[in-house]
């Protein structure tokens, strides 16, 4: 994934320099902060995109399981479906966006958090 401590200066530098960026900078946002243990910041950087990624659904759903908000987690598990109907969490666990980034206690928390709130295996 990079160097997580860098999103807090490269992230908003690069909104600064253009600001007419894609609304899909915010789904990229919140996963980084969602793996830089900042799921809160994360939640709110989801809330601002309009059509968001399926990687970036399955990343809100474990975020809102962990911010202990099990009802909107199972409304982004029904968002999610809408995209992508046979979604669970092993389709996730390939993902190349998620796979990517190779951190197993990252993937375990992920896939944890999904399964939790309610996302099949």
């Amino acid at each position: 994934m990079g160097r997580l401590e860098e999103r807090d200066y490269l992230i908003p530098r690069a909104m600064r320099i253009y600001p007419y960026f894609p609304e899909w900078y915010w789904g990229i946002a919140g996963i980084i902060a969602y793996f830089g243990n900042e799921t809160k910041e994360a939640l709110g950087h989801f809330d601002k995109v309009i059509q968001p990624s399926a990687v970036g659904l399955f990343t809100a759903v474990s975020a809102a399981q962990e911010m202990n908000e099990p009802e909107r987690a199972l409304e982004l598990i029904g968002r999610l479906k809408e995209v992508v109907p046979d979604a669970n969490t092993d389709l996730f666990r390939n993902a190349r966006q998620i796979n990517s980034y190779k951190d197993p206690a990252m993937m375990g928390r992920l896939l944890d958090a999904a399964n939790a709130a309610g996302l099949e295996w």
